[in-house]
């Protein structure tokens, strides 16, 4: 049930697992490790949301590890606990990691798509201003020559202004698949 909670509501599931974690103390051994590793799950979740969440799990159960294991009258190993916090807090810190390099790769992701954009705007802005460009210069050529233009010189503009007309979509229609 609780693991389902978990499922259901990752933080408040995360939670209640930490804080029951150290039940499995008290369980048969296959129950205790099922509940060791969903405590630790759970501290990864946590620190996956924030850090100081991770580490506040972790301090809760360094806490209950001390309680379970010092009733009784059974002496407490220090390295014991020290292992344990160890293993909790790195639980914590693998789950603040994965967080970060998830943030860091949809940043890299928007910034490379970002970067598409800007160099499809470049390639279409320089490539449409350079056949404008010809277009008029080879118009005041033919102005210039006091010619008139003949049917292979209207042949030739009109077939710059198409191909403008074509890489313009083309573009436009490669850049909104992207």
């Amino acid at each position: 049930a609780v693991l389902l909670l978990a499922a259901w509501k990752p933080a408040a599931g995360s939670w209640l697992i930490v804080v029951c974690g150290q039940a499995g103390g008290l369980l048969p051994f296959g129950a205790s490790l099922v509940l060791l590793f969903a405590c630790l799950l759970g501290v990864a979740v946590l620190g996956f949301r924030a850090v100081a969440q991770g580490c506040l799990a972790t301090v809760i159960c360094v806490c209950e590890y001390i309680m379970v294991n010092s009733t009784g009258g059974k002496p407490l190993v220090l390295v014991n606990v020290a292992l344990y916090a160890m293993t909790v807090f790195v639980c914590a810190l693998a789950g603040a990691l994965l967080c970060r390099s998830l943030r860091d790769l949809t940043a890299a992701q928007r910034q490379a798509v970002s970067r598409k954009r800007e160099r499809l705007a470049l390639t279409l802005h320089n490539e449409t201003c350079n056949d404008v460009v010809y277009i008029i210069r080879r118009i005041d050529e033919i102005r210039g020559d006091s010619q008139s233009m003949d049917d292979h010189d209207m042949a030739e503009l009109r077939s710059v202004l198409e191909n403008v007309l074509r890489d313009r979509k083309s573009t436009r229609l490669n850049s909104s698949h992207s």
